[in-house]
């Protein structure tokens, strides 16, 4: 079987002979089942032999993951074609891919926990399909309606999610700069309140607010409030006192407001210390 070929190849061809071992890999595997037609694509074979060819140090790396998922859709395919419940898994994968491929779903930590989700309901579905004996039903017919199903299902996932993002988004109006008062702080009353902030985030906006109007008040650039971190860091010559502070300050604020992290004790003690450097705070 084109399988166990494959799998043998891979574990008995050196780096230099795997160009000709991809030259053996067709565009895509295809099997016809219950009226069904099922094709897997093989791009990513092909592209994980060419980089341990680039990089034969690496190839025992790329040879384990291609074995790994080449087991296991030698697995699949042999329970569909020995009378497992005939689910097109395949295209509910799909249905639910193309959910969670739009860009809403791009770069948030909440990704996994959707992909979880989604996995455990098509689980569910699975098992439930077995239980109530499936496979008498049309096939044609039933796997679409699970296909249907999967995709409902992450539909809901992304109704959730966004919900959720709305919610902690609306947490988050402090990252507003402007001071509530009409009177403008000064940089010592910034950094006290960054002290006594009870919230980690709250205390890393405060700090980076106290050194941006520290600076001001030494007169290192005019007050804007639509200047970003990296463009306050830009202001300053490279032989100023207070760069490198200021600029591991700037940093902070926009890792844990920009990029979501989440500061640790040594993160906030850190940045306290950085504005006793910059002379927000006393240095005792």
């Amino acid at each position: 079987m084109e399988f166990e070929r494959l799998l043998t190849a891979l574990s008995s061809t050196p780096p230099e002979h795997l160009r000709e071992l991809a030259a053996t890999v067709p565009a895509s595997w295809t099997v016809e089942h219950a009226g069904q037609t099922f094709s897997v694509p093989t791009d990513w074979i092909t592209a994980g032999l060419e980089a341990g060819r680039r990089a034969p140090a690496t190839w025992p790396e790329h040879r384990d993951a291609l074995t790994t998922r080449i087991k296991a859709y030698q697995g699949e395919l042999t329970s569909l074609l020995h009378g497992s419940p005939p689910l097109d898994i395949e295209r509910s994968r799909q249905a639910a891919s193309a959910v969670l491929a739009r860009k809403e779903f791009q770069g948030h930590d909440s990704d996994t926990l959707i992909a979880r989700i989604l996995s455990r309901i098509a689980e569910w579905l699975a098992s439930v399909w077995e239980r109530l004996g499936g496979n008498r039903f049309d096939t044609r017919r039933a796997t679409s309606v699970l296909a249907w199903v999967v995709a409902a299902s992450a539909l809901v996932a992304l109704s959730w999610w966004l919900v959720a993002s709305l919610r902690r988004t609306s947490d988050r109006v402090g990252l507003s700069l402007t001071a509530p008062a009409g009177r403008r702080r000064s940089a010592r009353a910034w950094a006290l309140q960054a002290m006594v902030a009870e919230d980690p985030r709250d205390l890393v906006r405060c700090a980076y607010r106290a050194a941006v109007v520290g600076l001001e008040e030494e007169g290192a650039w005019r007050h804007d409030e639509a200047r970003t971190p990296r463009e306050h860091v830009r202001l300053l010559p490279a032989a100023h006192a207070h760069r490198t502070p200021f600029a591991d300050v700037a940093r902070q604020f926009e890792e844990v407001w920009f990029g979501a992290k989440v500061p640790t004790v040594d993160d906030t003690r850190a940045m306290l210390s950085r504005l006793k450097e910059l002379g927000c705070l006393p240095a005792y």
